[in-house]
């Protein structure tokens, strides 16, 4: 059942991210790749540059809980593992500017973010469906 329900979250957030893609003059195909869609989103609502940043934290992040957990029960794998969770809390928090700038480059504001956070694939799928218009980032 919970590989149904990822299934479909996932394939939700694919068809939605398409049709957002459309909207913003981007061929849908490139919602499929998953870097490279990101990639996308991020220049289209906020910039290249914040984009490599993420990458890089991500990278960080998953390699410092790599070396916590080979390290084990030590000082410098909690250390590791402190890290990781900083680094990880620090990818939430530009995961939730980039749906912040994402429904305001739609014209919707705090309600439509809230659903970006908390249900990402259905709201996703109305940003991609409705009628509201992308509205280009200065």
């Amino acid at each position: 059942m919970n590989y149904i329900m990822s299934l479909a979250s996932f394939l939700l957030t694919i068809i939605g991210k398409a049709f957002i893609f459309k909207k913003m003059d981007v061929e849908m195909w490139k919602a499929l790749i998953p870097v490279y869609g990101d990639y996308i989103l991020f220049s289209k609502v906020w910039t290249k540059k914040m984009f490599l940043y993420y990458i890089v934290l991500e990278i960080m992040a998953y390699c410092s809980l790599n070396a916590a957990l080979t390290i084990g029960d030590t000082t410098a794998g909690f250390v590791l593992l402190m890290i990781s969770i900083l680094l990880f809390i620090t990818m939430g928090v530009f995961s939730i500017i980039l749906l912040t700038k994402l429904a305001t480059a739609f014209g919707h504001g705090l309600g439509y973010t809230l659903g970006l956070i908390l249900v990402t694939p259905l709201f996703l799928n109305i940003i991609g469906f409705n009628r509201a218009k992308y509205r280009a980032v200065q």
